[in-house]
């Protein structure tokens, strides 16, 4: 609650003030630990900000230079293009991650995952202030965009060693002449910039654009099917009494939707979900006795430590929002009674998925 009031401060913490309401959180915590949570939260929230939004280009000239790894080709107009790439340095550990949005104009050959050094002339992020309007720089800063640039000269560095990259070339190549192959190497890998204008038309047409971004719905799909096939294989080839082979499917689930977040490419909805995922299923591998609403608490509380900056982003409401209303509504219908025919049970059931559906709708 502390971190999303945070919306409503006219402004955050400076380090030094940061730095005394961590102390004062430290000591709070013997008596009162609501009051030190919340001291906790205005620290953190601005400790991570200031480490964020710090650019520190690798010369002082009147033009800075970044090395940076191309993770998203946004955009493409002819010779023109619209790329984020992920800050580099040279310490071990770099959070949180940094990005920029560049515009380049190249007739070269890009590749996510190739580290590039730029010249760059850095333009700052602004955004109308109409009440209700699009909030750019709210928006931007939720996916970790700390600023824009034009690319005056770039060099490529190295090329794509990574799995992904690898993929990303490879399906490509054997796509090229499929009628839908642009939309299937999106759902697989996240890759959106070889979708077509007519496909992109009908996305937003029908309203299903964000079926090719990859979020919560293509990961619990995944786990799911992952856990019926292995747990139905499982119960024919390895019979066992107990939780075993539950505890397997789960772990098996888990392991495919964090290679399939890898290869999508960890988009910061993508880590939400995933984390989402990861506490239903290790608090039900704990044999913890925990309500649906208490994981899905416990879900939003590493969302929020890991990016405390996500509050900004609309998915995050809508995700966690959606979750809250299905399950506030699925304890509300009633149990299904055991001497209720299968017909009947099929009916009942498709009329309660129906009335959480129309309501969600809303």
């Amino acid at each position: 609650i502390t971190l999303i009031s945070a919306l409503l401060w006219p402004s955050l913490l400076t380090y030094s003030l940061a730095c005394i309401a961590l102390l004062f959180a430290l000591i709070m915590l013997k008596w009162s630990r609501l009051l030190s949570g919340s001291l906790l939260a205005v620290a953190w929230i601005s400790l991570f900000c200031h480490q964020l939004l710090v650019l520190t280009p690798d010369n002082t000239s009147k033009l800075p230079s970044v090395r940076g790894e191309i993770i998203s080709l946004v955009y493409r107009n002819g010779d023109w293009i619209n790329v984020d790439i992920r800050l580099l340095s040279d310490y071990p550990i770099n959070f949180p991650n940094k990005y920029l949005r560049l515009r380049w104009q190249t007739e070269q050959k890009v590749a996510i995952g190739e580290v590039w050094q730029f010249t760059l002339a850095p333009k700052s992020i602004t955004s109308v202030l109409n009440q209700g309007g699009f909030n750019q720089q709210a928006f931007l800063l939720s996916k970790h965009i700390i600023g824009k640039g034009k690319v005056h000269s770039a060099r490529r560095l190295s090329v794509s060693k990574g799995l992904r990259g690898h993929l990303i070339t490879q399906l490509r190549q054997v796509v090229a002449d499929m009628g839908n192959g642009d939309l299937i190497q999106a759902l697989m890998l996240g890759d959106k910039q070889g979708i077509t204008t007519e496909h992109w038309q009908g996305l937003r047409q029908t309203g299903t654009g964000h079926l090719v971004t990859i979020s919560g719905l293509h990961l619990s799909v995944l786990a799911l099917w992952v856990m019926g096939l292995s747990g139905e294989l499982l119960a024919r080839f390895r019979p066992r009494i107990g939780l075993s082979n539950r505890k397997f499917s789960a772990l098996l689930a888990l392991c495919c939707c964090m290679l399939f977040a890898y290869l999508a490419g960890l988009s910061l909805p993508t880590q939400r979900a995933l984390i989402m995922l990861f506490m239903v299923l290790l608090l039900g591998l704990l044999k913890r006795d925990a309500s649906a609403f208490e994981r899905l608490l416990w879900a939003l509380f590493i969302v929020l430590l890991l990016d405390p900056v996500s509050i900004l982003s609309a998915g995050l409401w809508l995700s966690f929002g959606a979750l809250a209303i299905i399950l506030y509504l699925a304890q509300k219908m009633p149990s299904l009674p055991k001497e209720m025919s299968l017909t009947g049970r099929i009916r009942q059931r498709l009329s309660m998925l129906w009335q959480i559906q129309w309501r969600l709708s809303i």
